[in-house]
């Protein structure tokens, strides 16, 4: 699978990690996997690292379904961050940060440092 995770700190802590090549089919599989995953608590922050990620072959089209996606789910995401930190396809993860509003933060990184230093997860 090209997107897998880890779920630590009682369930508050999400780290996924993203490689090869991504579709629009593996980005809403996995956010279906996460949704329901009950070791996830409410509120919880994700460091989502896509800087091993081709995502090429991802368009438009992915970002009303994850925005929805994410909407469906309120009280699971209030409260919540989530860091996206790219090497590529910055556009579209920049488009998502722009039109997502929510429930819970997310915004786009290059460097995963900072991205941890704004989930407040500095190593």
């Amino acid at each position: 699978m090209p997107i897998s995770y880890e779920v630590s700190d009682g369930g508050h802590f999400i780290d996924t990690k993203a490689t090869g090549a991504i579709t629009k089919e593996d980005l809403l599989r996995y956010q279906a996997a996460l949704l329901a995953d009950q070791r996830v608590k409410p509120g919880a922050y994700e460091l989502f690292d896509a800087t091993l990620a081709d995502g090429s072959d991802l368009s438009e089209e992915v970002i009303p379904k994850i925005v929805e996606g994410d909407r469906a789910h309120t009280e699971r995401l209030r409260g919540g961050k989530c860091a996206v930190v790219v090497r590529n396809a910055f556009e579209l993860a920049d488009k998502l940060e722009m039109v997502h509003a929510g429930p819970h933060e997310l915004m786009v990184f290059f460097n995963l440092d900072v991205a941890r230093t704004w989930l407040g997860r500095s190593n």
